[in-house]
């Protein structure tokens, strides 16, 4: 099985630590070939997936250059240009399963919406690490609730 880890993010933050962690449990998963697409503006998840997966023979990192950016929500469902080249490079890898690493919703959503135009298996990995309360040090009855709601989850 292929499966391609996509992410277009030009920072390093915690959301990539995860994606760090979760690419260290599939590596253990027998005859599964790993891909990686990060953005190359990214360079310190870069060289942290260098450091780490970089001797791998059952793991490919795939640098590119598509890059989350003010639109792209829009962007996302016009079957031309940014999602048709992003569509184009995830299937040139040919996964079996794409996984499309986002820190929120509106993160690497191209390169989802590629994924899905596309016909693959997808999904889209939203690690919440922190409460809305903590993201956003705001206080009110809907972030209360919704955070109430994740910690059940």
């Amino acid at each position: 099985m292929r499966v391609l880890f996509y992410s277009d993010v030009e920072v390093f933050g915690g959301h990539e630590v995860t994606v760090l962690d979760a690419i260290e449990g599939a590596k253990t998963v027998p005859n599964v070939y790993i891909g990686i697409a990060y953005c190359k503006r990214n360079r310190m998840f870069g060289d942290h997936l260098e450091k780490r997966f970089g001797s791998s023979a059952r793991i490919e990192i795939l640098p590119h250059d598509f890059v989350h950016e003010k639109g792209d929500l829009l962007r996302a469902f016009i079957p031309l240009g940014k999602r048709r080249t992003i569509a184009a490079f995830i299937k040139d890898w040919r996964p079996d399963a794409v996984i499309v690493c986002q820190g929120h919703m509106g993160v690497s959503i191209c390169g989802l919406a590629a994924a899905v135009a596309s016909k693959f298996f997808v999904i889209s990995y939203l690690p919440m690490a922190h409460t809305l309360h903590d993201m956003t040090g705001k206080d009110s009855l809907t972030i209360r609730t919704v955070d109430a709601l994740l910690n059940r989850a």
